[in-house]
């Protein structure tokens, strides 16, 4: 079931505060998008996507969050 509208803006301070001194994009990554699918009230990040998922790019490889949330 969705969250309201109120309860996902509630989330969004929480993690934005949590969040505003983060500084080593790759040791926090999970943390982070954990965090950031939490503010929409998913609480297991397994359940819309993975995590270190292989990517291929015209120029760059390397890995990303891949998944959906909706």
């Amino acid at each position: 079931m969705p969250l309201p509208w109120e309860q996902i803006q509630a989330n969004a301070v929480t993690f934005v505060k949590r969040w505003k001194d983060a500084w080593d994009e790759k040791s926090e990554a999970q943390g982070f998008v954990e965090g950031l699918l939490r503010v929409f009230g998913v609480d297991d990040a397994r359940t819309v996507g993975r995590f270190e998922a292989y990517a291929l790019h015209e120029v760059e490889r390397g890995f990303m969050w891949r998944g959906c949330v909706g």
